[in-house]
């Protein structure tokens, strides 16, 4: 199972924690164990959710990070990495493509989104809706617009293994984007990522988010660096750094620019743009039965470029 699997380090931790126990604890309604911040009692699921949703969106701003020197972040990154001479013009989906994208590229998880599809449906009826969303997809890419429908994440509060389980920091939002903006998205960053990979934007020093590097391959790099210091009779330090709420507190100002500066401009800019502003959440509990209020994602939105 673990070699013929798709994400083999999941697997491996689900036989591990199958193995320890943890998988066979009771799953417990958040909505009936948290408390609000003065120990009270919420007076109803809805009031529960809305609260977490809140203190999810809240916890970044709470962090205390403060807001980022966008005029430094940029000129760092043009001393590191040259302007891009070419510019990314986004190739259209394919009906075989987008075919492709939903029955082998993109694992068939049984999570229902906000509008109760999954992988797994679309898999179902993969050709006709291939031909419709190839069709939709490109028509955004024409237009630079992402639509505001493929933007509403549903968040399962996931309680993290530690501190006490009415306490709603104790518990991890996962966020779960539509399924149709799963595929969406997994075709536009697999033609951002070419497009980088190309005009050798990417550092070799980057881990993740790359085909073929993960924590494992990050892990050897550091152990031979290490060993090849040691037997260089040199002393040796490393630091590692835990950033709290790293995405939360991402400036899209300064993100926008960078996207600027690697070449990414004109509708696709637009449409790029457009995926990262207006978005919005939704907290659901008691097995879906109780669901927040909608709440918009504001602590930084895209700027002006520097």
């Amino acid at each position: 199972m673990i070699k013929t699997g798709i994400n083999k380090s999941k697997i491996l931790w689900n036989v591990v924690n199958k193995e320890r126990g943890k998988n066979n604890c009771p799953r417990l309604d958040v909505t009936e164990v948290i408390v609000n911040t003065d120990g009270s009692q919420f007076t109803s699921k809805k009031a529960a959710v809305n609260a977490l949703n809140t203190r999810f969106l809240s916890a970044a701003a709470a962090c205390g990070a403060p807001r980022a020197d966008g005029a430094r972040a940029l000129r760092q990154l043009r001393a590191a990495v040259p302007a891009a001479d070419q510019s990314l013009r986004l190739q259209p989906f394919s009906a075989d493509e987008v075919y492709r994208l939903i029955t082998f590229l993109i694992p068939p998880k049984a999570s229902m989104d906000i509008y109760g599809i999954n992988m797994k449906l679309l898999r179902a009826a993969p050709t006709p809706l291939a031909y419709a969303m190839a069709e939709l997809f490109n028509r955004c890419i024409r237009e630079g617009t992402y639509p505001k429908s493929l933007k509403i994440s549903k968040i399962a509060p996931i309680f993290k293994g530690k501190g006490k389980r009415g306490d709603m920091d104790a518990y991890r939002p996962v966020a779960i984007i539509p399924a149709m903006a799963k595929v969406f998205e997994n075709g536009l960053s697999r033609r951002l990522t070419s497009f980088l990979e190309s005009t050798s934007a990417l550092s070799d020093r980057q881990h993740a988010y790359r085909m073929g590097r993960s924590t494992t391959t990050l892990s050897r790099d550091v152990v031979q660096c290490v060993v090849d210091a040691r037997e260089s009779k040199q002393q040796v330090a490393v630091l590692c750094c835990d950033l709290s709420k790293a995405f939360d507190v991402a400036d899209h100002a300064v993100l926008a620019s960078k996207l600027r500066h690697y070449g990414i401009d004109g509708p696709t800019f637009s449409l790029f743009e457009s995926l990262l502003q207006h978005r919005s959440q939704i907290v659901i509990g008691d097995s879906g039965n109780a669901r927040s209020d909608p709440l918009e994602t504001t602590m930084f939105k895209v700027g002006p470029s520097y």
